[in-house]
């Protein structure tokens, strides 16, 4: 047996979402985003991130693995709650149907009415069907 290479460490930098932007179509108009931002706006009350970095059961809890990639996101000023939202307005926007759209190789470019082609562009041996 080959020996199992251990897996890359990425760190994720949440951005600040009191100020971002949905190029597409603003939704503030949905709960989720609302409530992702009053808990943005209540960061100023959280702990500085070098006290977060304290507990141990935030940095052994606040990362996933996936082929060989671990994304640990416990340096950065989120919290199992802000996870949470995130995960809920990734659903109500329909996130993984997006996703499935791209890697399907769907028209989901709208300035442009074509496929993205991100997929194809990171694995050229692919034979991956873009219908243009």
């Amino acid at each position: 047996g080959g020996r199992r290479s251990a897996p890359r460490r990425v760190t994720v930098c949440v951005a600040d979402v009191s100020s971002a932007r949905v190029a597409a179509a603003p939704r503030a108009d949905l709960p989720e985003w609302q409530a992702l931002q009053q808990h943005a706006r209540a960061a100023d009350a959280r702990p500085h991130l070098r006290e977060l970095l304290q507990d141990r059961a935030r940095c052994e809890t606040m990362f996933v693995e996936h082929s060989k990639i671990l994304l640990d996101y416990s340096r950065q000023l989120v919290t199992p709650e802000t996870m949470r939202l995130l995960f809920d307005l990734a659903k109500a926007v329909g996130l993984r149907d997006s996703i499935d759209s791209m890697f399907a190789g769907d028209r989901i470019n709208v300035s442009e009415d074509r496929a993205v082609l991100h997929t194809a562009l990171r694995d050229p041996e692919a034979n991956a069907q873009v219908r243009e």
